[in-house]
């Protein structure tokens, strides 16, 4: 699905249902239609974040992680990625005074390419998506050498002049003073005196979040195959 939002921003969506089914239709509006969201990837510790923003009092009209993204943009701003348990690449679109927000996984387990060109910014999950719009396809021959070696092109760069991939950890944000680059997110330093050491505590710890993790992960509408 392609919606024009308005005259500067254009948003698509191929949506894999996987949560809410029936009602989690994309690109998803907030009340006033002053925000817009596009989101790649899964919250799984969305239902806790709905029983929180409820009780700050938000009102839900569907089932879907997608929603409690927006209200949890609503009530926390850029803070609401320190809430999310997840992967994910989104997109918020903030209608009313033009300002636009990339966010992206910590991890980069869902990329998020972009591109500037024409006077127009591009971004998409897919590379191939940005040539859609008419991009040049011009390869960076110079990365044949790393990509032999790593079988990948490390972010920022990509295999294509003009086309970047969004950093782990790090967001856009895009308004009429340009294209800004920010961290939200890194590895904690610990210092090594507030390291665990009992290795019956670490085995422990360590089974209940990985337990937990698989618990929140399992969070699907949609039934699981058994061969």
């Amino acid at each position: 699905m392609v919606i024009k939002i308005n005259n500067n921003l254009g948003l698509g969506h191929r949506r894999l249902s996987i949560i809410d089914l029936s009602t989690g239709e994309q690109p998803m509006f907030n009340e006033d239609k002053s925000i817009a969201l596009v989101l790649n990837g899964e919250i799984y510790n969305y239902v806790e974040l709905k029983e929180e923003l409820i009780f700050l009092g938000h009102n839900f009209r569907t089932t879907s992680d997608t929603e409690v993204i927006i209200k949890a943009y609503e009530q926390w701003g850029l803070k609401c990625q320190s809430k999310f348990n997840g992967m994910w690449a989104l997109h918020y679109g903030t209608i009313g005074n033009s300002n636009y927000l990339f966010p992206v996984i910590v991890w980069g387990e869902k990329p998020l390419h972009y591109a500037t060109w024409d006077n127009t910014f591009l971004l998409g999950s897919e590379i191939k998506s940005l040539f859609e719009y008419g991009l040049p396809r011009e390869p960076r021959l110079e990365f044949l050498e790393i990509y032999s070696v790593l079988k990948n092109i490390p972010a920022p760069f990509t295999f294509f002049k003009n086309i970047n991939k969004l950093m782990p950890g790090h967001y856009l944000i895009i308004n009429s003073s340009g294209v800004r680059e920010d961290k939200y997110w890194d590895l904690p330093v610990i210092d090594e005196n507030d390291m665990l050491t009992d290795r019956e505590h670490i085995y422990e710890e360590f089974s209940s979040l990985f337990l937990n993790s698989i618990k929140l992960r399992m969070r699907s509408d949609v039934p699981l195959a058994h061969s």
